[in-house]
């Protein structure tokens, strides 16, 4: 239930304008702070609240408030990828899919193919597999065209 607050307000994102969108990831990440007091075994409002820092930090409007959105994001993300639970609606996987998105933010492709690669083998039978695979791909064309 503490959770799903926090996805509800995230989920207001999809019809937002940038300006919304930073408010709504911003009060989405103030539910998800409070879930993640309420479980801190839990790693879902661990993973939510760095998916708020990645979301926030390709909003950014400057290279300062970038950089710090960044940070968070990615210790928060490490963090998820400490907690363990089993649940239906997560998977180890999901926050080094995450961390490649965050990357890809700050043009950090090599990191993002990592964190891809890193997805794909701690849950190779996952449904978005395919998806997954393709996103490597693509990547390591993107970085192989730039050398």
């Amino acid at each position: 239930m503490v959770i799903g607050q926090g996805n509800i307000i995230f989920g207001r994102e999809v019809e937002a304008t940038n300006q919304e969108k930073v408010m709504v990831y911003k009060e989405a990440l103030r539910r998800y702070q409070t879930a993640a007091l309420l479980l801190p075994d839990d790693p879902r409002p661990v993973l939510y609240e760095g998916l708020c820092y990645e979301r926030l930090t390709g909003l950014a409007a400057s290279s300062q408030e970038k950089q710090e959105q960044f940070r968070q994001a990615e210790v928060i993300l490490r963090r998820a990828l400490t907690l363990r639970i089993d649940s239906p609606d997560y998977t180890q996987a999901l926050p080094y899919r995450a961390l490649a998105s965050l990357y890809a933010h700050v043009n950090d492709f090599q990191s993002a193919l990592d964190s891809l690669k890193s997805a794909r083998q701690i849950d190779p039978d996952a449904p978005g597999t395919p998806q997954l695979d393709r996103e490597i791909e693509s990547t390591e064309r993107y970085l192989a065209a730039r050398h």
